[in-house]
């Protein structure tokens, strides 16, 4: 005979990812339609609303976590070490980008952006993203050097960028950068 099993309420099996993905807001460029970042990582909002600084860590991928008689996790050499933001978008290095350039490129894609703005009917909203802009453009400006710059996953040069550096010594890995007002919130 085989024992027969009630369940008192349903059951819903995978029920949390559907609770999460509805949760989640993703950034995608309005002009490239990459995706550049998610809510799940740790961020904040920043310079008059214009900046996202969104909190990166290093990650082994492809590692596996062994516990070892101490009760300590360690992780197996043998991955790659990779930058969780970066690698969960397929952000794209941009190299050669000379200080010159980022400056065209800014040019350029701000005036895209408040051109966005206005289309969508935000004019009120212009003014403050050209102030926040317009430090977020000479913070990235004067640590230049220091800067590591991505397009997204479809090296777009006309869409957005995002730039990366060691905001604090003690920080786990890189912050990123973004132009908020550039980048439309998506559900999932």
């Amino acid at each position: 005979r085989v024992p027969q099993f009630h369940a008192t309420e349903p059951v819903s099996i995978n029920n949390h990812r559907k609770q999460n993905k509805q949760n989640m807001k993703v950034f995608i460029d309005y002009i490239s339609g990459d995706e550049f970042l998610s809510d799940s990582f740790p961020h904040e909002i920043t310079m008059n609303d214009a900046c996202i600084e969104a909190k990166a860590k290093y990650v082994t991928k492809g590692a596996e976590t062994v516990m070892i008689a101490t009760d300590e996790e360690e992780e197996d050499q043998e991955g790659e070490t990779v930058v969780d933001i970066q690698d969960k978008f397929d952000l794209q290095e941009v190299q050669g980008f000379t200080k010159a350039d980022f400056m065209t490129w800014a040019r350029g894609y701000l005036g895209k952006v408040t051109q966005k703005l206005k289309d969508l009917g935000k004019d009120e909203r212009v003014p403050e993203f050209k102030k926040g802009a317009t430090q977020l453009v000479k913070l990235i400006a004067a640590n230049f050097a220091e800067m590591q710059i991505f397009a997204g996953q479809r090296n777009d040069f006309e869409g957005a960028f995002c730039f990366a550096y060691q905001k604090n010594q003690e920080d786990e890995g890189p912050t990123f950068l973004f132009f908020k007002d550039g980048l439309k919130e998506q559900k999932f």
